[in-house]
């Protein structure tokens, strides 16, 4: 399956961020195995930095770093979850995360911090099913999707950038009013407030009575997928989640 990066490229970029994008484009497209792929795109990273950290102090970009996780965050959200290219960015960051040392130019921040990456995803955490349905842009949904995929997958127990932003979709999934077709398919898909919403207003925030509340509202979505105009495919995942749910609970 062919990835588009047209939405990145139609970005207004900098200049610099335009130069990484067809650095990391290419390696990308390259036929090669997505671990082959891994390593060179942490190594087009590390020369990016390196090669900015080179140029005299007007004409570097301070903490360009920074800029690197703004655009790897944005191209993720071209990618679907089930693609390969999404493994290799991920096993890119994780070799970033085993060098040693600081990241150039920078003082103190070391490559195994991942440094302003966890800041970068909070920033760009932008969830359009709060929005009007009709105001939001034709593929946003699914860009949205991609990003909490590869999100999620990069979280682990040596780098959390959020633990709260499973928390915030499933409260907005799960304990809001549903809305029809895209959107709803789009809050299900990326499950997961520490204050509970409208629909549970007097369950305890940290309890088993909101994980069953969960459980419960996900056997009443798909009971209404007809309703909700939901696909088959989100009615397999929901049947799936709640599985899982109860092999926990027992």
């Amino acid at each position: 399956m062919a990835v588009s990066l047209k939405f990145v490229e139609d970005l207004e970029l900098l200049a610099l961020d335009q130069d990484n994008l067809n650095i990391l484009r290419a390696t990308l497209q390259y036929p090669a195995h997505p671990s082959i792929k891994s390593a060179k795109l942490a190594h087009d990273i590390i020369f990016i930095v390196d090669a900015n950290n080179c140029k005299d102090s007007n004409e570097g970009t301070p903490d360009v770093i920074w800029y690197v996780w703004s655009l790897i965050l944005e191209i993720s959200k071209c990618i679907p979850p089930d693609h390969p290219w999404q493994d290799s960015l991920l096993q890119a960051i994780g070799h970033l995360r085993g060098q040693d040392g600081t990241v150039p130019g920078m003082g103190t921040g070391r490559w195994e911090e991942l440094p302003y990456l966890s800041m970068r995803i909070r920033e760009l955490w932008n969830d359009p099913t709060n929005e009007m349905v009709d105001e939001v842009e034709e593929g946003e949904f699914t860009r949205w999707k991609n990003q909490n995929s590869f999100v999620a997958r990069l979280t682990s127990p040596f780098f959390d950038p959020g633990y709260a932003f499973p928390l915030w979709q499933l409260r907005i999934a799960l304990e809001e009013p549903p809305i029809n077709g895209t959107g709803q398919e789009c809050r299900l898909s990326n499950q997961t407030a520490f204050k509970t919403g409208s629909l549970c207003r007097d369950i305890p925030h940290f309890s088993m009575d909101r994980w069953n509340f969960w459980k419960r509202r996900l056997a009443e979505i798909s009971a209404d997928a007809g309703n909700l105009d939901l696909e088959p495919a989100i009615v397999t995942r929901i049947s799936d989640t709640i599985k899982i749910m109860e092999e926990i609970s027992t």
